[in-house]
């Protein structure tokens, strides 16, 4: 099995870090979720794509992982920003693959792309916080919280006080934008139905997260998609990875020429 190619460079006069896995003529940026780097979200799944038929391009987000310094800070056009910088990264046409957090810098990358973005795959995301977020990003803003062991693996990678401070900034974040922001709108929400490319999303039913359900994106945007997983959590591409996959590779050979 091919081994990825992990480098670093500067976009903007910001560090990006990020792999590469397999040489195939299709190419995928797959987009990380909050705190993620490429080996903790992306790592356990990389063998699914076959390295002659897909180039994937993985990064630690701006302000995660080795993305860093500096740490990520919270501003609305956060996603937006991040979209920016991959359409540098980037140079020749792909599809993109973002899960939660990665999942609103996809739809920006396919509305500011159009040229650039073939398609895209998105789960695990929003494009609003509902009451009911709101009330849990609440509950779940103190990282001493945690189970241990989910703790542990983020302190592998961040000093314990910056984890919790870059935590604890998302959270409120989202509260401020569900008590402020009329409909609790995140901005990728206005562009959903200008992104013209074929979008699946991809909805685990059983994702603790997913307060806004994903069928209100899958609505907006004209050309998407929408499946479902009764045991699915938030980790779907790894919890059903073999399921999720099989429905991922489906959507590509119909769209993906």
């Amino acid at each position: 099995m091919d081994s990825p190619s992990e480098q670093c460079v500067f976009i903007d006069g910001r560090p990006i870090n990020f792999i590469v896995y397999g040489s195939g003529p299709k190419n995928v940026l797959c987009l990380s979720g909050t705190l993620g780097t490429w080996k903790m979200d992306f790592g356990p799944v990389l063998h699914k794509f076959d390295p002659a038929i897909y180039t994937v391009v993985v990064w630690d987000p701006p302000g995660y992982g080795k993305s860093r310094p500096p740490r990520r800070h919270y501003i609305a056009q956060v996603c937006r920003n991040d979209a920016q910088l991959a359409l540098q990264l980037m140079r020749t046409p792909y599809a993109v693959f973002g899960w939660s957090e990665g999942g609103r810098t996809s739809f920006h990358l396919a509305d500011m792309g159009p040229d650039d973005v073939i398609c895209g795959v998105e789960w695990g995301g929003v494009s609003g916080i509902s009451p009911q977020s709101s009330r849990y990003f609440k509950l779940i803003q103190d990282v001493n919280t945690w189970p241990p062991e989910r703790r542990q693996m983020y302190e592998e990678i961040y000093e314990a006080s910056e984890l919790a401070t870059i935590w604890r900034e998302q959270c409120l974040f989202y509260v401020n934008t569900f008590e402020k922001v009329p409909g609790g709108s995140l901005p990728c929400r206005k562009i959903l139905p200008f992104i013209r490319q074929p979008f699946l999303i991809i909805n685990g039913m059983k994702d603790r997260f997913m307060a806004e359900p994903s069928k209100y994106i899958a609505d907006k945007i004209p050309n998407a998609r929408y499946v479902t997983h009764d045991e699915g959590g938030h980790n779907i591409h790894i919890e059903q990875k073999d399921w999720f996959f099989e429905v991922v590779f489906d959507f590509f050979d119909q769209v993906w020429k």
